[in-house]
């Protein structure tokens, strides 16, 4: 979006001024002295794009129910949204015989963007930079924080992250605990270790020791004999294998063993 014309008809000091913008420009700045209206040009803007409060600054020179200000604007598929705004509770929006226009009309120039967040994002005043400079000093050591939530949308930001360090709680604590998901799915995983670690069990006969290295003796895929390097754990005997041997590495579930 892009403002191509803001028209203050009656808005605080102003009536009928129109300020004109370059839809081709890559910046405007607007600039004048204490009082000059820019601060007044601001607040124009965000009550063109989302309407009067129920009590505004801006009525000391014109009665409130007269309040008129309008724009151009440009949107990014070409087209030129004209609008005029006035003060009241409904239907505020109006052509420029003052015919109500549909509440929505803007809504594809704003995408969703609420008036708190356009204000933050697009619209710092100078006391706006104040509050958040008084913001900052007493922000401690969540300085990060502030910052990030000073722009357009990061306070969601920050609510998002409490969610979700709340949803990492209920998941996993530093101290473990037997009723966490992550400390149940980590015994799980232990359990399961210790089986498949005790249930790798073959005869002593079929480990051959050379250098110092122990190897399994399997059939390939080729039905080639090949040596595989294995780790031996300790001695497993059971009463099918009285000298059985738990191989930590090494072999693979379906290896066929051959005698060395």
């Amino acid at each position: 979006m892009r403002i191509a014309q803001l028209d203050l008809e009656r808005y605080g000091l102003f009536e009928d001024r129109r300020l004109v913008f370059d839809p081709d420009a890559a910046l405007h700045v607007v600039f004048g002295g204490n009082e000059a209206g820019k601060t007044s040009a601001l607040s124009a803007v965000g009550d063109l794009l989302f309407g009067f409060g129920a009590r505004t600054d801006y009525d000391f020179r014109h009665e409130a129910k007269t309040l008129r200000i309008g724009g151009q604007f440009h949107h990014s598929d070409g087209r030129v949204i004209a609008v005029r705004r006035r003060k009241g509770n409904k239907r505020t929006l109006v052509d420029d015989d003052d015919r109500p226009l549909p509440d929505e009309t803007l809504a594809p120039l704003l995408g969703g963007v609420s008036r708190e967040v356009f204000s933050r994002e697009f619209g710092l005043t100078a006391q706006a930079l104040r509050d958040g400079g008084h913001a900052l000093l007493g922000a401690g050591g969540r300085l990060a924080e502030t910052l990030a939530a000073t722009s357009a949308g990061m306070s969601a930001l920050s609510r998002r992250q409490a969610r979700l360090q709340q949803e990492a709680d209920e998941l996993f604590t530093p101290r473990r605990s037997a009723g966490k998901p992550f400390y149940v799915a980590m015994e799980r995983r232990e359990t399961a270790d210790r089986s498949l670690r005790e249930a790798i069990v073959i005869p002593r006969a079929f480990v051959s020791n050379r250098f110092g290295i122990d190897f399994v003796r399997i059939q390939g895929t080729d039905g080639q004999p090949i040596s595989v390097a294995v780790k031996l754990g300790r001695d497993h005997s059971t009463p099918e294998l009285s000298d059985g041997v738990e191989v930590l590495s090494g072999l693979r579930a379906g290896d066929v063993m051959v005698t060395p």
